[in-house]
């Protein structure tokens, strides 16, 4: 997933790139030049001047930054509290451009494959519910899967779809009176 968010001083956007195992912020111009070297390469830059206020806003829309030229600072703070991997920035002699690569959380892969392995779990518990419900009765529609199910409309019905999809159950009729019968290959 790709975001584009215009600079405020300079005609170059900024691009926050979201990929699986990190985000890549690529902004434009680099670091004030009031940041000495030693700053950056230590990874303690404050700059005096607020360089591009779109992008604080964006990082401090996501609480990683107040919007106080401390955005480094913080984001280095928040990152160690979490227990994730200190972030990358990287620029040229010339400042022209600066990289910030955050990491995903190493525990944090783990966190969502068990999560979706539940997901799978509480998915075949949903579904046999609905085909036992189906066993004993001729349909069943949206409104009663529901309330079976104890869960929304729109998720239930998600979950309706992908069972027809997978041709456990049959839909029938339009999407206001659509009934799924049992299929019995």
């Amino acid at each position: 997933m790709q975001f584009i968010i215009g600079g405020y001083d300079v005609r170059e956007p900024v691009e926050v790139r979201i990929m699986e195992n990190r985000i890549h912020i690529v902004s434009y111009p680099g670091p004030d030049r009031s940041i000495s070297e030693k700053s950056i390469e230590d990874k303690n830059m404050i700059a005096r001047k607020y360089r591009n206020r779109r992008i604080g806003e964006f990082l401090k829309e996501l609480k990683l930054t107040e919007g106080r030229n401390t955005g480094v600072p913080k984001i280095k703070r928040a990152l160690k509290n979490n227990g994730s991997k200190e972030p990358l920035f990287e620029t040229n002699e010339t400042r022209d451009y600066f990289i910030t690569t955050i990491f995903m959380h190493d525990g944090f892969e783990n966190e969502i494959l068990n999560k979706i392995k539940t997901s799978d779990k509480t998915s075949d518990k949903t579904s046999d519910k609905i085909l036992n419900y189906l066993k004993q009765n001729e349909f069943i529609t949206t409104d009663i899967a529901s309330e079976l199910l104890n869960l929304s409309s729109q998720r239930t019905r998600a979950i309706l779809s992908k069972m027809a999809k997978e041709e456990m159950i049959i839909a029938e009729g339009a999407n206001r009176n659509r009934k799924y019968k049992l299929n019995v290959k």
